[in-house]
């Protein structure tokens, strides 16, 4: 088995956030979408890595497409506006008819949370993470 692959397994079987934190990018990418599809969400994509424009997963529930932005950080970090502005900028660019979820490691800053929730963003952090995709 390799090293995150049983990084991975350890998650499961611990299940915190601070696990989580510690996979490469594209592993925690390949993780949430795998937790998602055993959630029964339908049609989970990956993106393409780097060249995804912060399209990281798309998934639909209740016939509700989602578009998902994956960030792996410390524990100790915190999101800002900044990573919400460029989501929602995504959203508007490709005229996206759905929702905008980003999906964290760490926690946001109260700017972020604020314009988030003034622009129908979800956000996924430290405190419910786990509880969204477990």
């Amino acid at each position: 088995m390799g090293k995150q692959l049983y990084e991975v397994w350890k998650i499961q079987q611990r299940r915190k956030v601070s696990d989580l934190s510690k996979l490469h990018r594209r592993d925690f990418e390949w993780y949430v979408a795998n937790r998602l599809k055993e959630k029964g969400r339908q049609n989970v994509k990956v993106g393409k890595g780097s060249s995804d424009d912060g399209r990281d997963i798309k998934a639909y529930w209740n016939g509700i497409p989602h578009l998902i932005q994956c960030k792996c950080y410390k524990t100790q970090s915190s999101i800002g506006v900044k990573t919400v502005r460029e989501l929602l900028g995504v959203l508007v660019a490709t005229e996206y008819q759905g929702v905008g979820v980003i999906c964290a490691t760490c926690n946001f800053t109260k700017p972020a949370k604020d314009f988030a929730r003034r622009n129908g963003i979800l956000l996924w952090g430290q405190d419910n993470l786990l509880q969204k995709i477990q």
